[in-house]
């Protein structure tokens, strides 16, 4: 992901108009790990979930709501609730 991601924030600073509008989520498992290898992304929207999928997946789903400014999505309770029964749906249709 470094190498996606500074090509990501290169095209951002230098790209054009439609380069510049563009917008990432940087989700990490420590609000701050970031800084131990890479200070050049302070500023970005980075995100902890502290290795809990159920807040990675509130975290997506804010920074989507956010940056779409869609109103009335399911909150990140409701998508985590609905992905587990997903993933129990592949599971068991796997064991038949």
């Amino acid at each position: 992901m470094p190498l996606e991601l500074g090509l990501y924030l290169g095209c951002k600073r230098f790209g054009g108009g439609a380069q510049r509008k563009k917008a990432c989520l940087i989700p990490d498992t420590d609000p701050y790990r970031y800084r131990a290898f890479i200070s050049d992304i302070s500023g970005q929207d980075i995100h902890s979930h502290r290795g809990d999928p159920k807040r990675a997946i509130a975290e997506v789903r804010n920074w989507l709501a956010n940056v779409s400014m869609t109103k009335g999505l399911p909150g990140g309770a409701d998508i985590a609730a609905r992905h587990a029964r997903f993933i129990k749906t592949c599971r068991e249709s796997v064991r038949s």
